[in-house]
């Protein structure tokens, strides 16, 4: 159905995959799309998923970094005869291998993630625009000033009646906000404090609640700080929220930000 638009995945918890199985997946995507796929990984969090996977949370780490290594090889098409602390792989092929190898965009919110995306990754899945010049930094340090790319996770939501659209959103975002921080993952659940009403999680969340012209204007100050930005991500709906909702949104973006967003930095 479509010709020009990338798919990608933001994000698979790679720790819990096996990397044999998500090389031939991902290289089969490839295959099918003409390159047009990014897998997108993370390292993951939430103890339940680990032990669920049998999976220790402290092997996070390696894991993620083997699984780098083993997927680059295999999707070479040669024999893939990796030996790590984690996995052991002999003379194994994967093939058909994808005329296009995916890129790996690495998500992560912390410094050290941040960092293991400049150093192994294609690119930095970022989550409410956190890390940026963590990002470009870390290229910097690891030589790769020319290299890099940043897919921003923009938590935004724009609407012409932005006072409308937090009233009618407010619930869905409160419930995600308030799950986000019971799973982890913005530190220690026990001791991170939730959002007690739909207002101060639009308030004081990741949220930026704005008119499609402001949208405009800080868009255009963020791509033009950081031109590593190849992609800007927005939350299509919120737990529970209808797609007919969601899709409002969409329109909006498209219609009323982007034709501007590209006049801006044009």
């Amino acid at each position: 159905r479509t010709k020009r638009l990338r798919i990608g995945t933001n994000l698979i918890q790679i720790p819990l995959h096996d990397p044999i199985r998500l090389a031939e997946d991902t290289a089969t995507l490839s295959l099918l799309t003409g390159g047009r796929f990014d897998l997108g990984v993370a390292i993951g969090y939430r103890q339940l998923e680990f032990t669920a996977f049998h999976r220790a949370l402290r092997h996070r780490p390696s894991l993620l970094e083997e699984s780098v290594e083993i997927l680059r090889r295999a999707w070479r098409g040669e024999a893939i005869n990796f030996n790590g602390r984690r996995f052991q792989v002999g003379d194994l092929r994967v093939t058909p291998a994808p005329e296009h190898p995916p890129r790996i965009l690495i998500g992560g919110m912390v410094p050290q993630a941040i960092e293991r995306a400049a150093r192994i990754g294609d690119g930095f899945l970022s989550t409410g625009g956190i890390g940026h010049d963590v990002y470009v930094a870390a290229l910097a340090k690891h030589g790769k000033r020319d290299g890099g790319v940043i897919c921003a996770g923009d938590w935004a939501i724009v609407s012409d009646d932005p006072e409308r659209e937090a009233a009618s959103i407010g619930d869905h975002v409160l419930y995600q906000t308030n799950e986000y921080i019971a799973w982890g993952a913005f530190g220690p659940p026990d001791t991170t404090p939730r959002f007690g009403d739909a207002t101060a999680a639009l308030r004081e969340g990741l949220y930026e609640l704005s008119t499609p012209d402001a949208a405009v204007d800080r868009l255009s100050a963020m791509l033009k700080q950081f031109p590593q930005i190849v992609d800007v991500h927005f939350w299509a709906q919120f737990p529970g929220e209808s797609i007919a909702a969601g899709s409002r949104r969409i329109e909006c973006l498209a219609t009323r930000v982007l034709p501007k967003l590209r006049a801006a930095i044009a």
